[in-house]
């Protein structure tokens, strides 16, 4: 059975929804597990403190109904504080799995950024 090329829009709003649920939950996990003992733990901390705010940006701008080049600047300032983290992380002694969450995170908030921008073209290809 294939899937038909054309998702209906709930289904894709319920997939950027899902993705935005997870991004969060996984940062939420990491803040819980840190232990700030160690400078770049702190440090890791406060980037994640940051990405919940840009993470709470994004959800009002889509209850918000805003435009789309807003919700595709919301997300891509989720994904850079997320790149930053990374970023950061290169210099420090934190372990392969912290890394490994830390990569996940970029790569699924790169994913949602480019979910968002494929739904406002969709749009815009409509009107």
């Amino acid at each position: 059975m294939q899937a038909s090329p054309e998702k209906l829009p709930n289904e894709r709003i319920a997939s950027i929804v899902k993705a935005i649920v997870d991004v969060d939950d996984l940062a939420q996990l990491l803040r819980r597990q840190l232990n700030r003992g160690k400078t770049w733990q702190r440090q890791l901390l406060a980037y994640l403190e940051q990405a919940d705010l840009d993470a709470q940006v994004l959800r009002m701008t889509i209850s918000l109904e805003r435009p789309a080049p807003e919700l595709i600047g919301a997300a891509a300032k989720l994904g850079s504080t997320f790149r930053m983290a990374e970023a950061n992380l290169q210099s420090t002694r934190a372990d392969l799995t912290m890394r490994q969450a830390v990569r996940l995170l970029v790569n699924m908030s790169g994913m949602l950024a480019s979910a968002l921008e494929e739904e406002s073209s969709h749009f815009a290809g409509a009107s």
